[in-house]
């Protein structure tokens, strides 16, 4: 039997340190192999998420700073996403940590996903990289809705929390939903059980409260129970292109202004982020560390 070997880098995103932020692994590997290969390996490693990235980059002879791969992303569910904000971040890391995958003067990737979408990823730091991602402003869903969500938020916290707007995503974030609770329900602390959210009819549930720390503008956490395991996702990037704008406006700070914004999830994350509402486009920045580094043998 012929054995291949796929080299792997662990990374974590929107973290300094290795026992926060949120993981991905990805592999430098043929992107058209059958799609049972992906999911075996997305389910049998159980990390928050897959990527799988073409193992030689595209240079245009015209933007010689920019590279184009492909990539593909799964869930620790087997479930082919169209695009996860994390993984994204980490398969740039991945690429500007080994110096034989593209030229030195390259601080551009360019990622081409399956739905023909192509989102930048910009290396900003020794640790920091920067990527756009389309954003959009959430809708206050129907009343039926909220009658709907409230018991299932309610019962998913073991408590009556008091909660302040519930909004859906739309666009790309059409299976986004965002409910804004009261800071002092102290959202970190909280103990969740995702499993009344699978209820909910959308496939993102992301909490979020206001934040008088001092530190960062608001705070979240992301609970996705159909596709992660355990339930709670623990630094999401897509979500906060659709938080962003609603938090942006609910505070009155100029689009283009950078803020800071946490998620408290059990190992946290932060991110900086600069929505520019003319263009539709969040910028979300953040911290990357390498975990660890291999082949998988198959």
């Amino acid at each position: 039997m012929t054995v291949t070997n796929i080299p792997y880098l662990l990374i974590t995103a929107f973290s300094d340190h290795v026992f926060g932020g949120n993981p991905a692994v990805v592999f430098f590997t043929d992107v058209n192999r059958p799609d049972e290969i992906y999911k075996g390996i997305a389910t049998t490693l159980k990390q928050p998420m897959a990527a799988f990235i073409s193992p030689k980059g595209k240079i245009s002879p015209e933007t010689s700073n920019i590279a184009s791969f492909d990539i593909r992303y799964f869930a620790p569910s087997g479930t082919e996403a169209g695009l996860c904000g994390h993984a994204t971040l980490a398969a740039a890391k991945a690429i500007f940590s080994d110096e034989n995958r593209i030229p030195p003067e390259v601080d551009v990737i360019e990622f081409h996903n399956i739905r023909c979408q192509v989102f930048r990823a910009t290396r900003v730091g020794n640790d920091t990289i920067e990527m756009r991602l389309p954003s959009c402003v959430p809708e206050e869903v129907s009343e039926e809705k909220k009658a709907h969500l409230t018991p299932l938020i309610y019962k998913a916290f073991g408590r009556k929390v008091e909660i302040v707007h519930i909004a859906e995503g739309t666009g790309n974030y059409g299976k986004y939903v965002m409910i804004e609770i009261k800071e002092e329900e102290d959202l970190k602390n909280s103990v969740v059980d995702p499993e009344p959210l699978r209820q909910s009819g959308y496939l993102i549930n992301v909490i979020t409260t206001a934040s008088s720390s001092g530190k960062e503008k608001f705070v979240s956490r992301m609970f996705c129970p159909l596709h992660i395991t355990g339930g709670e996702d623990m630094v999401c990037g897509t979500a906060h292109c659709v938080m962003g704008p609603y938090w942006y406006k609910k505070y009155g700070i100029p689009a283009g202004e950078e803020v800071k914004a946490r998620q408290v999830s059990p190992r946290g994350g932060e991110l900086n982020l600069v929505w520019l509402e003319s263009e539709n486009t969040m910028v979300l920045r953040g911290s990357l560390t390498i975990l660890g580094r291999g082949e998988l043998c198959l």
